[in-house]
């Protein structure tokens, strides 16, 4: 499978609420570049503590891809994500609010597996809209 079939699966098994799907598109040893910015380590175990808050904090979840570049073993995306806040989010009680959000991530593969992972989001552009 190409990089770029196994990124479009991921968001297909993010759209389809099939975790056991998104989850094996990561090699176990996969490097999550972004999750110091929650405290988190940078492994797959940290990595599900934080889709699994978000998963618990947001229902009617959907990603759209705008913009998917692969070259070789690296992919680039640009995604909006939408949702409902119905559970809570980084220390803020449910609002039922919908709401949407752009970022993008950069993906390197190898052997069918994503094994890099970074995010460049703005965390304001979300909790801006959980405000009351």
């Amino acid at each position: 499978m190409s990089s770029k079939a196994v990124v479009s699966q991921l968001v297909e098994a993010w759209n389809a609420n099939d975790m056991v799907r998104f989850y094996d598109c990561f090699a176990e040893h996969c490097v999550f570049h972004s999750l110091d910015d929650f405290g988190l380590p940078p492994t797959l175990a940290g990595y599900r503590q934080i889709i699994s808050a978000f998963v618990a904090g947001f229902s009617e979840r959907r990603m759209t891809l705008l913009e998917l570049v692969a070259q070789d073993e690296r992919v680039a995306v640009l995604v909006r994500e939408e949702g409902r806040h119905t559970g809570p989010w980084q220390g803020i009680a449910p609002t039922n609010k919908r709401v949407q959000f752009e970022e993008a991530a950069f993906y390197r593969l190898a052997h069918g597996k994503i094994v890099e992972w970074r995010l460049v989001a703005n965390p304001a552009q979300l909790l801006h809209q959980l405000r009351p």
